[in-house]
């Protein structure tokens, strides 16, 4: 089985919308996929709720992938350049 390695992202700071919990995984080649789950999913005590088919909802669950920019190229310092 291959190894998991994903971020949950601090759930007292949450960014987006409070009805959802994210969780980041960093793929290589500046590229990452964010999971969305729709905090209805879950109990109080953080389980999972059991649902039907017919009670399940697709959109409660998203899966996006990322590209990350490229970082901009760095021009090397110099004894001209003036401190600031």
């Amino acid at each position: 089985m291959a190894e998991v390695s994903a971020i949950c992202i601090d759930q007292t700071r949450r960014v987006d919308d409070p009805g959802q919990e994210e969780w980041i995984k960093n793929e290589p080649g500046n590229k990452y996929k964010l999971l969305k789950v729709a905090a209805t999913v879950f109990g109080e005590k953080g389980d999972l709720v059991i649902y039907t088919a017919q009670q399940w909802h697709a959109d409660w669950i998203t899966l996006i992938e990322y590209q990350r920019p490229e970082e901009p190229a760095v021009a090397p310092i110099t004894d001209d350049d003036v401190p600031f």
